[in-house]
């Protein structure tokens, strides 16, 4: 369900309309709710962290040791499946 009102507890009907949740992540978006990058609460590396991994030639297993992450997080970072708001940064 997505929310006119923008308040996630309100449970008003009027308020409510269905979606998929693609449109609920492009809603959030559009209306500036969606966090990502450093500010997100998850978090486990930073933006420079990040540009280190783009730019490196190590494997992923081995990169995945040194920032203690998983080795999929590192694959979804080079594949710009995570982080890809970063400008300035080839894959």
């Amino acid at each position: 369900m997505l929310h006119r009102c923008d308040n996630r507890r309100c449970v008003n009907p009027d308020h409510l309309f269905l979606g998929t949740r693609k449109e609920n992540l492009e809603d959030m978006t559009q209306k500036g709710r969606r966090v990502k990058g450093e500010s997100h609460g998850m978090k486990r590396l930073t933006e420079a962290q990040v540009r280190e991994i783009l730019a490196s030639p190590e494997t992923s297993h081995s990169l995945a040791d040194r920032f203690s992450v998983s080795d999929s997080a590192i694959y979804l970072i080079r594949r710009r499946q995570r982080w890809a708001h970063l400008e300035g940064v080839s894959p």
